[in-house]
């Protein structure tokens, strides 16, 4: 997936700290295409240790500033309002697999759903002064 930007300033300042939730990273290049952008505090989690330490690896050296955690998204180690913008790419199609219809899910689905995010909103800087965002991603087909 390519990170398509019309500029830095056009959508968010380029000082805001970002907290990428995946699910599985892989090989995709968003994080680094963000980073070209000009978005350089860029938090990355993902639940595979594999795929951090792939990530971590590739990406260390062309882009510092970014950082690579593995963690579960219901329970992150970050403390309250540590970031102004939440993108979520991934990870709420993962719980969705075994759902046949992603509008009526389970109420086990809807829990992890639910856990999710209030992560999202526990890790989300809110203030009166402040612009804050959560984008999620949604890839979900029936």
């Amino acid at each position: 997936m390519e990170f398509d930007c019309t500029g830095p300033s056009t959508h968010f300042s380029t000082q805001v700290t970002w907290l990428n939730y995946r699910n599985c990273c892989g090989n995709s290049s968003m994080s680094s295409d963000m980073y070209d952008a000009g978005y350089h505090s860029i938090t990355n989690i993902d639940y595979s240790s594999v795929c951090i330490d792939t990530m971590s690896a590739r990406h260390d050296a062309t882009c510092p500033g970014m950082t690579w955690h593995q963690m579960d998204a219901r329970q992150l180690s970050f403390t309250d309002a540590s970031y102004n913008v939440v993108l979520e790419k991934g990870t709420l199609d993962a719980m969705l697999v075994e759902e046949k219809d992603p509008w009526k899910v389970s109420s086990e689905t809807a829990c992890l759903i639910d856990q999710v995010l209030r992560e999202v909103r526990r890790s989300i800087h809110v203030h009166m002064h402040t612009q804050t965002h959560t984008l999620c991603l949604f890839l979900a087909e029936t």
